[in-house]
């Protein structure tokens, strides 16, 4: 928008970073999979921690063997051991798994592990104009999501029929969601189909590369 405030509006295009991860989708059978929903990338407090934590503490009073993961890097560090203080203090070590991040090759490895994907962005101004990429990963690998009710999260999960859209800063609602998803196995499937088939046809590099390529073509062209 800024640079059409300055261009030409045919001299302004945009190319969505997507997912480039498709080989690494497995097909691992519901019953299989090792964690029950995943948080993966940059964890902070306004990226739903404490929220997605107070969650799985009230998800545990019903599902005893809840497994949620979290897989990335803290920010600020010390992020990191506030949040083990209240895993310790709540009783939460078999329930809720701190990963370091690691080489981008190996997060289909864990994506492949999980059942729901997590994207629990609390409302801040940043937060409602950017688009998170990693539900195009979620989608890519057949989990449902439970994101934030508003922004393009909201909408990419509403349009699509991939998940579930929930208050990002009411914890409840967020065990809840995963409880549904969890002890609903038809409307899981549907959700997770509706992301498959999503990547596969519409939010996948392979289709803006070659948006991409046309920009180049035409530029050159000319």
């Amino acid at each position: 928008d800024r640079f059409r405030q300055q261009l030409p509006k045919d001299k302004v295009d945009i190319i969505y970073n997507y997912t480039n991860l498709q080989n690494g989708r497995k097909n691992v059978g519901f019953d299989k999979k090792e964690f029950d929903a995943i948080y993966c990338g940059g964890i902070t407090k306004f990226r739903g921690a404490w929220q997605i934590l107070e969650a799985a503490k009230i998800a545990k009073e019903k599902k005893g063997d809840l497994k949620v993961l979290f897989l990335g890097s803290w920010f600020p560090k010390e992020l990191k051991n506030q949040m083990l203080d209240y895993i310790r203090e709540n009783n939460l070590s078999q329930n809720v798994i701190l990963h370091n991040n690691v080489p981008y090759e190996q997060v289909s490895d864990f994506y492949n592990k999980s059942r729901i994907g997590l994207g629990i962005f609390l409302p801040i101004g940043t937060h409602k104009i950017i688009l998170q990429i990693k539900i195009f990963e979620y989608m890519n690998f057949g989990l449902p999501i439970i994101g934030s009710n508003f922004g393009h999260i909201n909408n990419y999960i509403r349009n699509n029929n991939t998940g579930i859209n929930v208050d990002p800063e009411n914890p409840k609602e967020i065990a809840n969601a995963l409880l549904k998803l969890l002890n609903d196995k038809d409307l899981y499937q549907q959700f997770s189909k509706n992301g498959i088939r999503a990547i596969d046809e519409k939010y996948n590099w392979q289709v803006m590369e070659e948006k991409l390529l046309g920009i180049y073509d035409e530029l050159l062209g000319n």
